[in-house]
């Protein structure tokens, strides 16, 4: 008993180990070898889709005048009607959630390839700058760029800071496909070879507003996220150094009582002194300023516009761009 206590629990022989690590390294290569095949035909046929995850195709390979950057609540701006009103090309390749980041990844990305708008128009939402916004992720959606790892150095680096352990993820070539195969297959079905982006609902915001809703939409507490603003500011200084016109949009949200938060108001002093600053105008397009969207029936829900709405936003912002010489 007393020599069996001494002995090891584990023991193998070399011989043993030299099978597992024969095994270990024939699992390694068979892996290597399907992720790369499999990243190969996936990426043959993501490059031939231009819209829903392949837009980022259509974006690389087709240049417009006017790019609209910003998160769901930028669904409002209709390309249709700017580009009629003002004369230029408009594309609205605006992502639902959380944008700044997403925006910066993106204007790096029309920077490489080539095709750099004359304008843009950043949406702000002024929810995205407080320190609780997605529970204080600063990265959030950024998993949106999947597509693009390998492109930019920037958008790598901002892929990488999401998790502690996601550098792991992209060392797996098919990583940047997960979840897209049905998409690109459906795509490649249906061979279209323009984005556009979907046009508002047509639903309209049933009031009075429940307590839920308000709480979840309206009850976020917080402070001025300081590295969203200096996000904003870096935005701004690659636009000013690439000679891109930037304008930044501040689209209606349906207020309880019409009047936003304290802690909106302070984003809103924030962004106002950095655009002074920077001399960057920032058209604020809301309640405040225009009975059209004091009313619900412009409304989808709190956040959003409807259809109607839409349009009355896009021809409104239209009127504004024009009046400060567009």
């Amino acid at each position: 008993l007393e020599l069996r206590m001494k002995m090891p629990l584990f023991t193998i022989s070399s011989k043993a180990l030299k099978k597992y690590i024969k095994y270990l390294t024939i699992f390694c290569l068979g892996f290597i070898l399907i992720d790369q095949s499999t990243a190969w035909m996936l990426g043959i046929n993501y490059k031939k889709i231009y819209s829903g995850p392949g837009r980022y195709n259509y974006i690389r390979e087709n240049r417009y005048d006017c790019l609209v950057m910003g998160s769901s609540t930028s669904t409002c701006y209709y390309s249709d009607i700017l580009s009629k009103e003002l004369g230029v090309s408009v594309l609205n390749v605006g992502l639902d959630g959380c944008s700044l980041i997403y925006s910066r990844c993106l204007l790096e990305y029309v920077l490489i390839h080539k095709v750099k708008p004359e304008i843009i128009l950043l949406n702000i939402d002024l929810f995205e700058f407080l320190t609780t916004a997605w529970s204080g992720n600063f990265y959030s959606r950024i998993e949106q760029l999947r597509p693009l790892y390998g492109q930019s150095s920037y958008i790598d680096s901002a892929l990488l800071m999401g998790e502690p352990w996601a550098v792991l993820k992209y060392l797996v070539s098919s990583y940047k496909f997960n979840d897209l195969p049905l998409s690109i297959l459906i795509k490649r079905i249906k061979s279209e070879k323009r984005y556009e982006r979907e046009r508002s609902p047509q639903g309209v915001l049933k009031i009075p507003i429940d307590a839920k809703t308000l709480n979840e939409k309206f009850g976020n507490k917080g402070k001025v996220d300081s590295r969203k603003m200096d996000l904003l500011r870096e935005f701004i200084m690659v636009c000013k150094s690439n000679h891109i016109k930037l304008i930044c949009v501040e689209s209606p949200k349906y207020y309880p009582g019409m009047r936003i938060s304290r802690e909106e108001y302070d984003v809103v002093a924030q962004v106002e002194l950095l655009s002074e600053d920077q001399e960057i105008p920032y058209l604020r397009i809301t309640q405040e300023y225009y009975n059209e969207f004091q009313t619900n029936k412009v409304f989808k829900d709190v956040l959003h516009l409807n259809n109607k709405g839409s349009i009355i936003f896009s021809n409104i912002l239209c009127h504004e761009l024009i009046k400060i010489g567009l």
